[in-house]
């Protein structure tokens, strides 16, 4: 699908919603283990994609504290792609050290460390990675950080409740 507007696309029980993006950007929303990007990576970034297909592999880790959650990520593709990287945060809450609570990521592939050549795929999987082995040296949530260093136990605990609450539907 292609247009000359940029809307933001979500695909939600089959059915698509759109708003406005920013300019200059286009715009995909993914579930974790839900859409792939397939699509997205076979569309000029001039393009809104708008596509989703059902993921045959789980999106979180297994033995996670986030295991079995469905996390949604809104990810912006700016015109410059893949010289610049897109933009990509959770709108599923989620409790992690690295990712603060409006769903920013901290996450070095998407900001000092880019590089041209990552793929939409490759950057959603470098987010799983995150999921498992947080940076609680560089956190955007402070207190989800401190627990992830000192009290782990407590930490999983939070993290699996923060789950099962907002990314089991």
């Amino acid at each position: 699908m292609s247009s000359t507007s940029n809307e933001h696309s979500e695909v939600s029980d089959g059915k698509i919603a759109t708003e406005s993006a920013p300019a200059g950007m286009n715009s995909i929303t993914n579930t974790v283990g839900m859409h792939r990007t397939d699509d997205a990576l076979a569309t000029p970034p001039e393009t809104n994609v708008r596509r989703g297909s059902t993921c045959d592999k789980p999106g979180c880790p297994e033995d996670s504290p986030y295991e079995g959650g469905k996390f949604r990520l809104d990810i912006k593709i700016p015109r410059d792609f893949p010289l610049s990287p897109p933009k990509i945060r959770f709108k599923t809450k989620i409790y992690h050290p690295n990712i603060n609570f409006t769903g920013d990521i901290c996450i070095n592939i998407l900001q000092s460390q880019w590089n041209a050549t990552w793929s939409i795929e490759s950057l959603l999987s470098g987010i799983r990675s995150l999921l498992t082995d947080a940076n609680s040296d560089d956190p955007y949530n402070a207190r989800a950080a401190l627990y992830y260093r000192e009290n782990r136990e407590k930490f999983d605990e939070i993290a699996r409740w923060w789950t099962k609450k907002y990314a089991t539907f």
